[in-house]
């Protein structure tokens, strides 16, 4: 199995689980006045007991399909090329650099693009410009401004740190479907 169809069974697993619980609920209980749904009483009560077991056995696959992608997510190496250069990393530690889920924001490119971000001519939210500076003796002093920071690396490192969790999508979309889940 690649990992790609164990994620696709794990979404449609957890499908099941929603829709065992929505049964559950529905025919768990009724009153005396109203005929059991399910012939009887006996079978109503056997048919919520294979709800259940259906649900636990969904639940326990679930666990295992989970724990085999992150065993394989951990032991599996991709290379991708940033900045011209190639960059190995496992496939968990890429997840972490694009971030998880929805929120590409939270993920480690993001948070070190921002790093980068914060190297500005505003310290402190103070614009600074260079420029003449009059005294108050009369005299004008020539004012210009320090970066302790390369503006072209600054401008690059962004740059590159904003498309790189694209550069993961795509090769990610590719070991999902080329790995082998490893099953243990």
């Amino acid at each position: 199995m690649k990992i790609i169809e164990a994620m696709k069974e794990v979404d449609s697993l957890f499908k099941k689980v929603s829709e065992i619980e929505k049964q559950l609920a529905l025919y768990c209980a009724d009153v005396d006045l109203d005929a059991p749904v399910f012939e009887s009483e006996d079978k109503q009560t056997e048919q919520i007991k294979k709800w259940l077991q259906s649900g636990a056995d969904c639940i326990k696959r679930i666990s295992h399909l989970k724990t085999s992608i992150s065993r394989t997510n951990l032991a599996t190496q991709i290379t991708i090329e940033l900045m011209g250069k190639p960059v190995t990393k496992s496939i968990t530690e890429w997840i972490y650099r694009r971030g998880n889920g929805r929120s590409m924001a939270s993920g480690l490119a993001a948070i070190e693009a921002n790093l980068w971000k914060s190297l500005t001519d505003s310290p402190n939210g103070k614009q600074l410009t260079s420029g003449q500076m009059h005294r108050p003796d009369g005299s004008i002093r020539e004012v210009k401004v320090r970066r302790y920071y390369n503006p072209q690396q600054r401008e690059l490192k962004i740059s590159e740190l904003q498309v790189e969790p694209s550069k993961i999508d795509g090769a990610l979309e590719v070991a999902n479907a080329i790995t082998d889940l490893i099953e243990s």
